[in-house]
């Protein structure tokens, strides 16, 4: 079995949404738990899967995706197969007729253990064709022996004259767009699917890009495996996410900067620093309150500065006007759970030292690389 990398990438129209709602509360939340919340979502995400070369290999193996429904697979006959009972009917019409009869004489009628369906008496000509097209189409995962001892012979008279009605009705298949090719047998519309239609259908690549919907469709039980323990082990903790979701956050306008235990938050605000006493008196009050207090919300502001004033007072109003205005501006940042602090300040060498608060990420704002679902990441090979 191939090795393969799995990687959580965030969808752009889960983020732009999620920048709107960040921009109209001006707060800011922690980085870890907006990951976390795009891994919640599949239709948030996609997933970059990437097979590693075996020890002492240089090439990695191939990967096997259906063009149709971006659905991948480690083998590529699994892949054919998916691609041809699945998208059968873009290429080719059912036709059903009725027949006569079958002739002879009939004490038993083969039963499929699985899904019930009357295969036709042992001794009917059509009988093993019958038996190999119900084990493709449907129980492939099993060896045709295994599925041979799934079968069960009835001598119930009711079911052997079910089978006879069933039997009358004489199925062909149109290709479409080609009036002239009809086929009796399906084991010829697949003959012809393989020649005419698979190559298009199916493709190879080192690396793809399926969407989080598409993870939850897979038929390819390796790779729906490895997904799912990355996934539990990627919201446990969601590094990988937070990563990966910070350039394209910035490319939306959106800041990033750490507190004072390193946990990195994200906001519609840049943080601001100001000198306080380059200010007026409600705010120099408002910022070296917060310097001291850091962690106060709105109104533990408004009861430390304003303890004999009640709540209606003009001097609350303006405080709190200049509170909002601060906010606004970055010169105090607020917190999804309603905290206030104020970003660090750069500390003159005369002054004491200071807790800092909140700094501004000064690292590059690379360009997010934005890749369609489903199609190869790049260097894929098709």
């Amino acid at each position: 079995l191939p090795r393969i990398m799995v990687s959580f990438i965030p969808e752009r129209k889960g983020l732009k949404p999620l920048v709107i709602q960040l921009g109209r509360t001006g707060r800011a939340y922690p980085l870890l738990d907006i990951a976390s919340m795009f891994l919640s979502k599949p239709e948030y995400f996609a997933i970059k899967l990437e097979t590693l070369p075996d020890e002492g290999q240089t090439a990695a193996p191939m990967l096997f995706q259906c063009t149709d429904c971006q659905i991948v697979f480690i083998d590529k006959e699994r892949a054919l197969s998916h691609a041809f009972k699945a998208h059968f009917d873009r290429f080719y019409e059912k036709q059903e007729t009725q027949g006569e009869l079958p002739k002879g004489s009939f004490v038993c009628v083969a039963k499929c253990g699985l899904s019930g369906e009357l295969l036709g008496p042992p001794n009917y000509h059509g009988y093993a064709e019958r038996v190999l097209e119900l084990h493709r189409a449907r129980f492939s995962h099993m060896t045709i022996d295994e599925y041979r001892n799934r079968i069960t012979n009835e001598s119930d008279p009711a079911l052997i004259e079910r089978w006879k009605q069933e039997a009358t009705k004489q199925t062909t298949w149109k290709a479409i767009g080609a009036a002239e090719k009809i086929f009796t047998r399906m084991a010829d519309v697949e003959s012809d699917f393989q020649e005419l239609h698979a190559a298009g259908l199916v493709k190879q690549g080192a690396r793809f890009i399926i969407s989080g919907s598409v993870s939850l469709a897979l038929d390819d039980n390796v790779i729906a495996s490895v997904i799912r323990d990355a996934w539990k082990r990627e919201s446990h903790f969601p590094l990988r996410m937070s990563i990966a979701i910070r350039p394209a956050f910035r490319h939306l306008g959106m800041h990033i900067f750490k507190v004072t235990d390193k946990a990195a938050f994200v906001s519609a605000i840049s943080p601001d620093a100001i000198d306080p006493t380059q200010t007026s008196e409600d705010i120099r009050q408002i910022l070296e309150h917060l310097e001291q207090h850091p962690g106060h919300t709105r109104q533990e502001v408004v009861a430390a500065l304003r303890p004999e004033l009640p709540p209606e007072a003009p001097e609350v109003a303006m405080l709190i006007k200049s509170l909002l205005w601060l906010k606004d501006k970055g010169h105090v940042i607020e917190f999804f759970d309603g905290t206030l602090a104020a970003p660090r300040r750069p500390r003159r060498p005369d002054s004491p030292k200071q807790e800092p608060v909140a700094e501004a990420a000064v690292e590059p704002a690379p360009e997010p690389v934005e890749s369609e679902p489903g199609a190869p990441a790049p260097g894929a090979e098709g």
